[in-house]
């Protein structure tokens, strides 16, 4: 029985590898198409000798990104079991692959779980679902201080239907999380109380790194775009910038994304949201492309690598 066991795994596995490889390059190749030929040339008229000192520093920010990330997900998952930082490198990306054409990126838990026993895998479902947890926080921190700074200055405007719309959906969404607070989910039996049960057993330090490197993280990614917008050739400071900025990362982060749609909705977002500040269309595309060039469509180049290498660990 243990023989026909292997000889099944040694067929499945490599079958999965090559079907997940083939969903993320299908998905890479359908975002390229989405961007008109107008965008792609004014990526590659700014890509030149004159600016490699540009180039030079948007690799720094989208290595640091990764970096806070990598590390982020090596002290997590190091409670579970010892990972060095090549470990964890291999794990975020290939992860991150697996990930890219599922719906919100909820392939990563999946593409994590790979690399661990059986007797593991719900502690790093569970450590996958706090890292993530804290990296959601941080955006919608510094996105709601972003929109209350936006509506201050009387940047949007709301009539009494629309808050009134507003607070019907957060009341829902409270008596839904009240109602399932005790409730056992799924086939795994968890409650909500039960997940913040155990989120409070891991140590105040290790939630106020993964916090700080969570803001970190987003430190990175915002100064990038901010810089791109300028590389492209918007004229506005980072002060006047960074309320939409994070409005921007709050309000992608909180709308679903169906594999394909997730780009043209972050672009859609951005182009809304910067033409308050009069910066052209062409301009925020050719900045959202390039954003997903270096932190999405890179980076899943780099875990395929990872995808194609990884072995299944002994049960």
């Amino acid at each position: 029985m243990k023989v026909l066991v292997h000889k099944a795994t040694q067929y499945w596995w490599p079958a999965l590898k090559l079907f997940l490889l083939g969903a993320c390059f299908w998905y890479l190749f359908q975002k390229l198409q989405q961007y008109e030929k107008a965008i792609w040339q004014q990526i590659l008229i700014q890509l030149n000798f004159k600016n490699i000192g540009w180039l030079v520093v948007f690799t720094l920010l989208t290595i640091g990104n990764w970096c806070f990330e990598i590390v982020k997900w090596k002290q997590l998952a190091s409670t579970v079991r010892k990972l060095n930082v090549t470990e964890s490198v291999q794990q975020v990306f290939a992860a991150f692959t697996v990930s890219l054409p599922t719906p919100n990126r909820l392939g990563e838990y999946a593409g994590k779980v790979f690399f661990y026993t059986k007797s593991e895998r719900k502690k790093i479902l569970f450590l996958n679902a706090i890292h993530n947890g804290w990296q959601l926080f941080t955006t919608l921190l510094f996105g709601t201080v972003g929109l209350i700074f936006l509506s201050s200055q009387n940047h949007f405007s709301y009539n009494l239907k629309e808050m009134m719309v507003v607070g019907a959906v957060l009341i829902g969404l409270a008596l839904i999380a009240f109602s399932l607070w005790k409730k056992e989910v799924g086939k795994s039996g968890y409650s909500l109380e039960f997940l913040w049960r155990k989120a409070s057993q891991l140590s105040q330090s290790l939630h106020l790194k993964t916090f700080g490197l969570s803001v970190a993280r987003y430190a990175c990614f915002a100064t990038l775009f901010y810089l791109l917008l300028q590389f492209f050739g918007a004229d506005i400071s980072f002060v006047e910038t960074w309320p939409y900025l994070t409005a921007m990362y709050l309000l992608v982060s909180i709308v679903p994304s169906f594999v394909l749609a997730d780009v043209v909705i972050r672009g859609s977002v951005a182009v809304w949201l910067f033409s308050l500040l009069s910066i052209p269309a062409t301009v925020v595309i050719a900045t959202v492309l390039s954003v997903w060039l270096l932190n999405f469509a890179l980076p899943a180049l780099i875990g395929s690598y990872f995808v194609t290498t990884t072995r299944l660990p002994s049960s």
